[in-house]
């Protein structure tokens, strides 16, 4: 199985328990979030358009991408600040 095929899968997992638990009354109106939302959505049919799962797992997925694409900026802004500290610890060190 590629990768793209394993994420889809894990989103469709993802997507099928948060059903299954907003059936069992296990997920409150005052917590939800982007997933909650899409299938409340879904379940309301008030779109112009059909949100269909495979929309919902495709925003999940945009927005996995986006988060991680976020994250390694950050990491890259946060390694690159640790960089010209130890460069000016080194230039401190040689003026010793």
């Amino acid at each position: 199985m590629s990768s793209y095929g394993r994420i889809q899968q894990i989103i469709g997992n993802a997507i099928e328990s948060r059903r299954a638990a907003k059936k069992g009354g296990a997920c409150s109106p005052e917590q939800e979030d982007l997933l909650g939302m899409l299938l409340r959505l879904q379940e309301e049919d008030s779109l112009a358009f059909p949100l269909t799962s495979e929309i919902i797992g495709t925003v999940m997925f945009v927005s996995i991408i986006y988060l991680f694409s976020n994250l390694r900026y950050y990491w890259l802004l946060s390694f690159r600040k640790l960089l010209i500290y130890k460069r000016a610890a080194i230039a401190q060190l040689e003026q010793k």
